[in-house]
């Protein structure tokens, strides 16, 4: 899985999932579903507590990422859809 492609919105996640579909998800789905956080926010080194093993594995990835407009436009977008989401939930 190309994780700039994913956070672009043109190519699935590992569960044949897009950023769109994970966008709509309902409060109980977010609330289910723990395997797509670290997709939308990913993080520069493997997590003990995700299975999939996808991360921004050099400093290239990164700096594709960081250069890649709609990426952090969709980062952004993504970052203001889970808070909305934590606002409607008192958990």
């Amino acid at each position: 899985m190309n994780i700039e492609k994913f956070l672009s919105n043109k190519e699935p996640d590992f569960k044949n999932r897009f950023l769109q579909d994970i966008w709509n998800y309902s409060d109980e789905q977010i609330e289910h579903t723990h395997d797509f956080i670290q997709l939308l926010f990913p993080l520069d080194e493997e997590s003990n507590a995700v299975s999939n093993g996808i991360y921004l594995d050099s400093n290239e990835a990164i700096f594709s990422l960081k250069a890649n407009k709609l990426a952090k436009e969709n980062i952004v977008k993504s970052s203001k859809w889970f808070l909305l989401f934590l606002a409607r939930n008192s958990h």
